[in-house]
């Protein structure tokens, strides 16, 4: 008889999706001597024939009707499953499959695979209990069993069998406490054939407790067309009173090639969830809210939670109307590492409360408990803001201007609203040539702030324009409008003043002479204008002040105050004067101002002499010897002049001193160091810097040597780095969520003698490989992150490094153990829909387009209702780009549609319902020849977009502008009309008036013509 047997399993698809082939699960049971039991579903375990049976399915576990198995993965989550058994059995002793056991079916070859359980022994069990493990493979299967009698502790006993017959193998055994919780690793090795057991004890650090055996040697290799079973499944001892013996949870099936990332501490690995937050506290602040009146957002802030293995990675937040419901924020939401957050776009009824839920992810994707908080209780407002007392033209708060100087900005400045409950949400502005009118800007949404600044604005002389503004508060209640007194567009009619003064020089004094004949500098004090401000400076250089011998005329300097013109030619003896004038943005320029002029001064004396020249890289050290054979370094002292200045050095190398047969002369500007790569030097040469100065005026000082660095034999390779890890940090990674990017580091090599110059790495599906990503120069940087990568889901990645020294000479490869790319099932991998568009309507047809942010298919719903009726034919390819054309359409009627799109794995998401009307009899117009835009005028509406045509035209576009050339917005298109809803870029509504349209087809004919908005 059954008194009570529990079995929960915790299926993790996220490592099913990994290998070829098929995985189910099937729930079998039978009480029938030799049979290997019946496949049941929820309906038919009820009405098997067993009416004490009593069968519970828990969380969102559901079988397949049409085929009584469940498929991994696939778009029901198995989650977790618990199975009660009340009914009684007797059994004969040759019954092989005596109870019910869940069994996880596989087919395709799968090299390697681990399960990895909780298991508590039992306490009453008389004889081996037969609640069995089972590896499977061609006929041979490893089995792990518990026993215990009324005088001995149990034992957990691992042993071989063929067929589940009566004759078995022991392999290997251990005694264990009773009611005490193991962990078991069972292990199949395809490529040695092998399966095998390990028992560990979570108490004692994960410690070994006795069994580590090889249980099975198999026939062939692979796990093939095998299964694993957990249950009651040996009957040979044919005993009725079973009794509660074993406990198992969190099985997890891993096709990682045998490395499972939840393994315990004995696998290097983190087994335990992090911490769950100690609290959480609803609202804003440092203290607990008890009510909000916001029916959009709840706000919440939490306790850090830890994880001493691999951190915290993330939490996961939901709001629900009870603790722990997550329907309200529509399940989990990440924010990250954030302990705080607002959840926005939320519907929230007055007079319920609503709990926030929070829990953490550490770095393996192991949750915490739950946290929940007190709940806040949303409470009804029944009053708007107050209204805004006083609405301010200008941008500085509390000042209202009368006029303003600008045509292409407006500013505007207001008093605070107030609202008791709720609080002020937002505030909203339009901007019109007459009290209240929006023909400028129609609402926009500036939140908390009370100033507003609108540009890209095209306004009109002598006309004023009004800001009207209203506030908003947390529920959705507005104010009434308050409106500015409007400010006027002047006209600047006064040009600015002249600068003060101009400076010739670079500072604040002003030079008299300057020995340069080539550059010449000024500086000036800044105009002013007190109505537009200065738009621009311009500068011109003469060789008198009347400006009657320019050599540089009236140049552009921008709003900039000082200028140093390169490239004169310039006359010793002779005085140069700049001359300066400034300019508003109407175009209005000021007296100009010169300068008192500077001297042209000669030098006669050269720069002094280098006074030394050091080999190598290291300013004021002095080698003898280098190891590279393709650079050379040096840094000498510098040289002074105390007329014209250093202009540049020169440098030049040999193979004796003063020669330039191995560098020519070459220029270096100011540097007093230099490093000459790319070169071809001779083992057991030495070789000589020699560097000179020139000053302002071109004249040079003597040159001098180094006393020449020898280019010795590197004869050893670098060191190769001692480990490579996969990852990004010193936690060697086992696996990784990207399809795109790979990350390694590794240990930094040496070379005494040469040194190390780079590192080059490569990426391969095996040790060694460079199949996935060559050999890539990496610099001297010891890690590497390689994005744009087409990586398979199931396929173990390597990085490959080696090291290279001064003198090219490379180290031995050191590989790292890999990593493995799974998919991250955390968060199922839905399509993300995006970028839902409707072109090319017609009477009979339309296109919809749409975006998805991984591969998937495509298909589209549609019909007269929200019933649909219809859809298309489902498009198979896996795309990220859809488009699919709907035919077969009445004229003149609004269709109802939505998108339908699967990934790989099955995965689907379905969009919202949207609309669209097809074109009418009437609205189909076939425009006369030359005509491309109508109605024209036209008075756009949304039952009136201005619409384009280009004869012949399947796709292309359509640019907007203003009639001062400015881009409006550009219109795509796939049909043979385009449609303008009369929108800027920003999606503001245009003012009337007359824009410029330009029609570009597929293969690059386009016309331009006018259209004129009502």
């Amino acid at each position: 008889m059954f008194k009570f047997l529990k079995l929960t399993i915790i299926l993790f698809p996220i490592f099913l999706a990994v290998r070829a082939g098929a995985v189910t699960v099937d729930l079998y049971q039978n009480c029938e001597s030799g049979v290997p039991g019946v496949v049941l579903t929820t309906a038919a375990a009820q009405a098997s024939g067993y009416p004490s049976k009593t069968w519970i399915m828990a969380g969102t576990h559901t079988f397949v009707s049409s085929s009584k198995e469940q498929h991994l993965p696939g778009t029901v989550n198995v989650g977790t499953m618990t199975f009660t058994d009340t009914g009684t059995c007797t059994w004969a002793q040759t019954d092989k499959y005596e109870s019910y056991y869940v069994r996880v079916n596989l087919s395709g070859t799968f090299q390697k695979m681990t399960i990895a359980c909780y298991l508590t022994v039992g306490t009453t069990v008389p004889v081996w209990n037969n609640f069995d493990t089972i590896l499977y493979s061609n006929g041979k299967y490893s089995v792990l069993q518990t026993r215990k009698d009324s005088s001995t502790p149990p034992i957990l006993r691992c042993h071989s069998c063929t067929n589940l017959s009566a004759t078995t193998v022991s392999v290997a055994s251990v005694t264990v406490v009773s009611g005490k919780t193991y962990w078991v690793n069972l292990h199949i090795d395809g490529t040695n054939s092998t399966s095998s057991v390990a028992i560990f004890d979570p108490d004692n650090n994960y410690a070994q407790v006795g069994i580590t055996a090889t249980c099975v040697s198999f026939t062939s290799s692979g796990f093939s067309n095998g299964y694993v079973a957990f249950g009651r499944t040996d009957g040979h001892q044919n005993n009725p009173n079973c009794g509660t013996q074993t406990i198992f949870d969190d099985i997890m099936i891993d096709y990682t090639n045998g490395v499972f990332p939840l393994l315990p501490d004995i696998a290097g690995a983190d087994t335990t969830p992090p911490s769950a937050p100690a609290y959480v506290r609803d609202g804003s602040g440092a203290s607990d809210w008890s009510f909000t009146y916001s029916t959009s957002g709840l706000s919440a802030g939490w306790g850090v939670s830890t994880d001493t293995e691999t951190g915290v990675s993330k939490y996961y937040v939901a709001a629900g109307t009870a603790p722990g419901l997550t329907s309200t924020s529509s399940g989990w939401r990440d924010v990250g590492l954030s302990t705080y957050t607002t959840l926005n776009n939320l519907t929230l009824n007055t007079g319920t409360t609503y709990y926030i839920s929070v829990r953490s992810m550490n770095g393996i994707n192991l949750l915490s408990n739950i946290t929940t908080s007190d709940g806040q209780y949303i409470a009804p407002d029944p009053t708007p803001p107050s209204d805004i007392t006083a609405v301010r033209d200008g941008a500085v708060d509390g000042a209202d201007i009368g006029f303003t100087y600008s045509t292409t900005s407006l500013s505007g400045n207001w008093d605070s609203s107030a609202d008791a409950e709720s609080g002020i949400s937002k505030y909203w502005y339009s901007i019109g040539t007459s009290p209240g009118a929006r023909d400028i800007s129609g609402w926009l949404n500036v939140w908390s702030s009370t100033r507003a600044t609108r540009t890209a604005l095209e306004l009109v002389f002598d006309t004023t324009y009004y800001f009207t503004v209203y506030a908003e508060n947390s529920i959705g209640l507005v104010s009434s409008t308050t409106i500015s007194n409007g400010q006027y567009v002047a006209r600047d009619y006064t040009a600015p003043s002249a600068p003060s003064a101009v400076r010739d020089g670079t500072g604040i004094n002003n030079w008299s002479f300057t020995f340069s004949s080539t550059s010449l500098s000024a500086n000036w004090s800044s105009a002013v204008d007190a109505e537009t401000g200065i738009g621009r400076y311009w500068y011109a250089i003469s060789s008198s002040p009347a400006m009657t011998n320019n050599i540089a005329g009236w140049t552009n300097i921008g709003i900039s105050t000082y200028v140093t013109r390169q490239g004169l030619q310039l006359s010793h003896g002779s005085t140069y004067y700049f001359s300066v004038k400034a300019e508003n943005p109407f175009g209005l320029q000021s007296a100009v101002t010169n300068s008192d002029g500077q001297y042209i001064a000669v030098d006669t004396s050269p720069p002094t002499n280098i006074t030394a020249i050091r080999d190598g890289a290291i300013a004021g050290a002095d080698i003898s010897m280098t190891f590279s054979t393709t650079s050379l370094s040096a840094n000498w002292e510098r040289s002074y002049d105390l007329e014209s200045g250093i202009g540049k050095y020169w440098y030049a190398i040999g193979t004796t001193a003063g020669a330039t047969d191995a560098v020519a002369w070459t220029n270096l500007w100011i540097a007093t160091c230099v490093t000459r790569g790319s070169l071809a030097l001779a083992v057991g040469t030495t070789y000589y810097f020699t560097v000179k100065s020139e000053n302002g005026v071109n004249m040079y000082s003597a040159a001098a040597n180094s006393n020449g660095q020898y280019v010795a034999q590197d004869g050893s390779e670098p060191s190769a780095p001692s480990a490579v890890r996969d990852g990004t940090g010193a936690f060697d990674w086992t696996f990784t969520y990207s399809s795109v990017t790979l990350n390694a580091n590794w240990d930094s090599s040496a070379d005494a003698e040469s040194g190390i110059v780079k590192y080059w790495y490569a990426i391969g599906t095996s040790q060694g490989g460079s199949e996935v990503a060559a050999w890539t120069d990496n610099g001297t940087s010891t890690s590497v992150n390689h994005a744009g990568l087409v990586l398979s889901i199931g396929t173990t990645y390597y990085f490959s490094v080696k090291s290279q020294n001064g003198v090219g000479l490379q180290s031995a490869i050191t590989n790292s153990n890999g990593q493995y790319v799974v998919e991250n099932w955390s968060t199922p991998p839905f399509p993300v829909i995006s970028a839902i568009t409707v072109t090319g309507i017609t009477k009979t047809s339309a296109v919809v387009s749409w975006v998805t942010d991984r591969f998937a298919t495509s298909q589209v719903e549609y019909g007269k209702t929200q019933s649909y009726g219809m859809v298309t034919i489902e498009d198979s390819a896996l795309v990220a780009q859809h488009t699919v054309t709907i035919s077969g359409l009445l004229p003149g009627t609004l269709y109802h549609y939505r998108i339908i799109t699967r990934e790989g794995s099955g995965f689907e998401t379905t969009s919202a319902d949207a609309v669209f009307t097809t074109v009418s009899d009437e609205q189909q117009v076939i425009l006369p020849e030359g005509v491309h835009a109508y109605p024209n005028p036209c008075r756009i509406s949304a039952a009136t977009p201005a619409k384009f045509q280009l004869e012949g035209m399947a796709r292309g576009e359509v640019a907007i502008y203003s009639v001062s050339g400015r881009l409006i917005k550009t219109l795509p298109g796939t049909g043979a009309e385009i449609t303008w809803d009369g929108k800027n870029a920003d999606g503001e509504k245009v003012g009337r008036g007359i824009y410029i349209y330009k029609i570009t087809g597929a293969s690059g004919e386009s016309v331009t013509g006018k259209l004129a908005l009502k």
